[in-house]
């Protein structure tokens, strides 16, 4: 089965018109494409100005450091896809019966991820690619609403590891909306290209596109 990509758009939320968005100019070569590399479910953390940034009142994190997965022995079902999320919504509800957990408190995410991840120590940017040992067949959700970006460790390949936005406080230096994260592409990358290990894991570092499927949660 061919998986769908879309490419990278210099507006923040992606149309399917041509005439509203066009391909952005970056450090990225031309070409480069935006993988759906499935859902997941999570115990957002709440509260007023979280790690000292006034704004910020959840953290939509990609990493479960923060912001748990709703379960912490997820990978042991093996259900999970070669991106290390999951297909599509039904899988993950079929896990919540299995283990007899509650809806309640949990969101639904949607991520999509640049094709390409950040090698600091090289200074380059290379493909990325899942672990083939399990079956990636995303199914594309009817209806999400675009959170922002995150920035991502992904030292073991395709399995997401630590937000430095939230893990490591860099977003009490950058600019982040609501949601702990970055409100664009651009800013994204312009982020990941100025990370050192003084501030953050050593990497790489991937950029996941963040989208909240509220017919799961609220």
């Amino acid at each position: 089965m061919p998986v769908y990509k879309r490419p990278v758009w210099s507006c923040d939320r992606w149309s399917n018109s041509p005439g509203r968005c066009n391909p952005i100019a970056n450090s990225f070569r031309r070409g480069c494409l935006l993988i759906p590399v499935g859902y997941m479910l999570k115990h957002v953390q709440v509260g007023p100005a979280w790690a000292g940034v006034p704004h910020v009142d959840q953290v939509y994190s990609v990493s479960s450091c923060i912001s748990e997965n709703f379960r912490r022995e997820w990978v042991d079902d093996w259900k999970h896809n070669g991106y290390w999320f999951f297909n599509d919504p039904e899988t993950l509800e079929q896990l919540l019966v299995k283990h007899g957990i509650s809806k309640s408190g949990l969101t639904l995410f949607f991520y999509y991820l640049h094709e390409e991840q950040w090698l600091r120590e090289n200074r380059r940017w290379v493909p990325i690619s899942p672990f083939e040992g399990v079956e990636t067949r995303v199914v594309l959700p009817a209806v999400s609403r675009l959170c922002g970006y995150d920035i991502v460790t992904l030292s073991d390949r395709s399995c997401p590891e630590c937000s430095p936005l939230s893990c490591n406080g860099l977003c009490r230096t950058v600019d982040v909306n609501s949601c702990c994260l970055l409100g664009s592409l651009e800013n994204a990358i312009k982020v990941v290209e100025g990370l050192s290990t003084s501030i953050a894991e050593p990497g790489p570092y991937g950029i996941y596109e963040v989208y909240k499927i509220g017919w799961f949660s609220e």
